[in-house]
């Protein structure tokens, strides 16, 4: 009995080019899209309406999704998010005296 050694263990997740979150993303999306359309249909909206707003909404979907996979890459998106929690700035509320006062070294173990 052979048995055939699947190589791609460690490689990310990808479809049509799509990878990482991205695919996530796009996926989600088009639930949203789905729900949008019967959402629409339950309100009685025109079914040509609709079906325009849903298509047109699909396509932004997919030129937004697929723009940011080209330009950021699989990792670059979350480097970019964590980037923005960082703070640009370390900001001390502390007096100037009592950051250059020496009274703040004090030993514990004083006779």
């Amino acid at each position: 009995m052979e048995y055939q050694v699947f190589k791609g263990i460690n490689k990310t997740v990808e479809f049509k080019g799509l990878r990482a979150q991205y695919l996530v993303y796009f996926v989600v999306g088009i639930i949203i899209l789905f729900m949008l359309f019967i959402i629409l249909r339950l309100f009685n909206v025109n079914i040509v309406g609709s079906l325009i707003t849903v298509i047109g909404l699909a396509l932004m979907l997919i030129v937004s999704v697929f723009r940011m996979n080209s330009k950021y890459g699989q990792y670059g998106l979350m480097k970019k998010q964590a980037r923005r929690r960082c703070p640009r700035f370390l900001i001390s509320r502390k007096s100037f005296k009592h950051i250059f006062s020496i009274s703040f070294i004090k030993t514990k173990n004083k006779p």
